[in-house]
């Protein structure tokens, strides 16, 4: 297959929580590659959160062709990747990894790229993850006039909010707003039911799935389609149940860590 290049009318984006939990993962495994099709060149922008550093995964999207991205390595704390295409970059204008915060405000995971594009305008793409049991208003707040202050600008924020949508509107700045998938009752009743959701959850200990629920979504200023979430990579794998398998308050969902356990989210920017 020839590999994929940037049209000028539209920009690819995947986001996907990959599930390092701050633990160094020696190799990645071979599903995060595959699934993302690396080797086909064929997202123009690739966001990872719960991301740790690695070397030969960072080296390996370079020599591909993309500008990686990635925040300042930490023990203990989840990162963020952005990796963009070379040929969609004229000039990388900013890179930031901090939220100015007020009193009280709590620091999500959190990484900035702005960049002119070839067609010279300026893009910014914002990868995001809302801290687990931390208050998610006290995250939003910091964002909401963080992105403010260039709302004139084209603008994608995209990651795991923890927490659902309509939560986070009251959020966001005018002319801002949430994409996620619709939800598609096309998919009852058959395995891709798990396609309308970007997270499962399960109950304590046992590893149960419980219910399921949309995280994973892009906030934006700007014409966002083609918008999917994908489990399809679970049939490829074993450390996953079959989709086919998939039954609440009945599978068993207890995924080794560095295994992805968000949906795929991908989706279109109409420029």
């Amino acid at each position: 297959m020839e590999k994929a290049v940037w049209s000028p009318q539209m920009i690819k984006v995947a986001e996907w929580n990959i599930h390092m939990m701050a633990n160094g993962v020696e190799k990645f495994p071979y599903i995060i590659e595959e699934t993302l099709e690396i080797k086909n060149y064929f997202y123009d922008i690739i966001v990872l959160v719960e991301y740790k550093q690695n070397i030969e995964f960072e080296k390996k999207l370079q020599n591909i062709g993309y500008r990686v991205f990635t925040n300042s390595p930490l023990k203990k704390k989840n990162e963020v990747l952005i990796a963009v295409k070379n040929e969609l970059i004229m000039e990388v204008v900013e890179v930031n990894k901090n939220l100015p915060l007020k009193v009280e405000e709590i620091h999500p995971n959190f990484l900035h790229v702005k960049f002119k594009r070839k067609d010279g305008k300026i893009f910014n793409i914002i990868g995001i993850r809302n801290l687990y049991g931390e208050d998610y208003r006290l995250q939003m707040k910091a964002i909401k006039r963080y992105l403010a202050k260039i709302a004139d600008e084209d603008i994608i924020v995209v990651g795991d909010f923890n927490a659902v949508s309509s939560n986070i509107e009251e959020f966001l700045p005018k002319n801002f707003r949430t994409y996620q998938p619709i939800h598609n009752r096309s998919f009852y009743n058959t395995e891709n039911f798990i396609n309308n959701y970007s997270y499962i959850f399960t109950e304590g200990d046992k590893h149960i799935i419980k219910s399921m629920n949309k995280l994973d979504y892009c906030i934006s200023n700007k014409g966002i389609t083609n918008l999917s979430y994908s489990w399809n990579f679970i049939n490829h794998c074993n450390v996953y149940p079959e989709k086919s398998t998939i039954e609440r308050n009945v599978t068993k969902w207890n995924i080794p860590v560095g295994y992805p356990d968000h949906a795929l989210f991908t989706f279109v920017v109409d420029i």
